[in-house]
């Protein structure tokens, strides 16, 4: 049980961060590019509050892994998505549209059918070290390779109208 209240803890954190996150995105001016840039994203509160929460729910995550099996946490986790679509409601001062509180129901209606489904002992299976070294080692080798190729790839220009024929 303490499992599936920090997994849904980290869930809505998450959520939280990551809307707050999305939100600083769309608000500032685009300057002509596809992304708005890090440095300015960086001045924004809501930006800085995003990716403090988003470490907060990687705490609860983690969390709840040392208290409950990944076949319970992580269905739980998932279901950050239906709690970024009310966070976003919210910070959009709106209430959720009926289709969304539906869908959010039946989400969370089979979620609980999936966690009541499960084997009572559902195992508790002990992580290999040197396979979670390698596993950790390799993300981060291969996620700075994506953000270094990125970095030298330069978006394509938009193609220029053809030019209008007046006859």
């Amino acid at each position: 049980m303490v499992a599936v209240l920090l997994a849904c803890a980290a869930a809505a954190v998450s959520a939280a961060g990551t809307s707050l996150q999305h939100r600083a995105a769309n608000i500032l001016p685009e300057l002509g590019t596809s992304a708005p840039s890090l440095p300015r994203l960086a001045r924004k509160p809501d930006w800085l509050l995003g990716i403090g929460l988003s470490g907060a729910a990687f705490g609860l995550h983690a969390a709840a892994l040392r208290q409950g099996s990944l076949s319970i946490v992580q269905p739980v986790v998932v279901s950050a998505i239906v709690f970024a679509d009310f966070i976003r409601a919210a910070l959009d001062r709106r209430l959720p549209a009926r289709k969304e509180l539906a869908w959010a129901t039946y989400t969370w209606a089979g979620l609980a059918l999936f966690i009541a489904a499960l084997p009572s002992g559902t195992a508790q299976h002990t992580g290999d070290d040197g396979t979670a070294r390698i596993f950790f080692v390799g993300g981060i080798v291969i996620t700075d390779m994506a953000v270094l190729l990125a970095q030298t790839t330069t978006a394509p220009t938009p193609a220029s109208a053809p030019p209008s024929s007046t006859g």
